[in-house]
C-alpha cells in the first residue's frame, strides 16, 4: 500500500490560529532509546484564513515515505487545535 494524500476537514473561522493534522509513522517499543527514534511526520494538513460556518478540506499531497510498512512501524494521526477552528475529520487516501 502507498499513501497518496492526506486531508483535514475543518470549520476554520479563526484568522490567527489553525487546526493541524499530522500523519505520523512511529516505531514504538518498550525501552526505545532515544524516544524519538523511528518517529517521522509523513504529511501535514492545516487550516488557513477564516471562513465562517463552512466545512473546508485542507490537503497535503506531498507524502514523504509513502510506502506503508506495517511490519516495522505503526501509523497514527495527531490533530492539534489551539484556537477556535473545529476539526471534524481526517482522510487518508491510499492505493495498492
Amino acid at each position: 500500500m502507498k499513501v497518496t494524500a492526506f486531508g483535514l476537514f475543518a470549520n476554520d473561522n479563526d484568522g490567527d490560529q489553525d487546526a493541524h493534522a499530522f500523519l505520523l509513522r512511529k516505531k514504538l517499543l518498550d525501552g526505545l532509546t532515544p524516544a524519538t527514534n523511528g518517529y517521522r511526520v509523513l504529511a501535514e494538513a492545516h487550516g488557513s484564513d477564516a471562513v465562517n460556518a463552512t466545512m473546508r478540506k485542507f490537503t497535503d499531497d506531498t507524502v514523504s515515505a509513502p510506502k506503508v510498512n506495517n511490519a516495522k512501524f505503526g501509523y497514527y494521526v495527531e490533530v492539534v487545535d489551539c484556537g477556535l477552528p473545529e476539526p471534524y475529520a481526517v482522510q487518508v487516501a491510499y492505493s495498492g
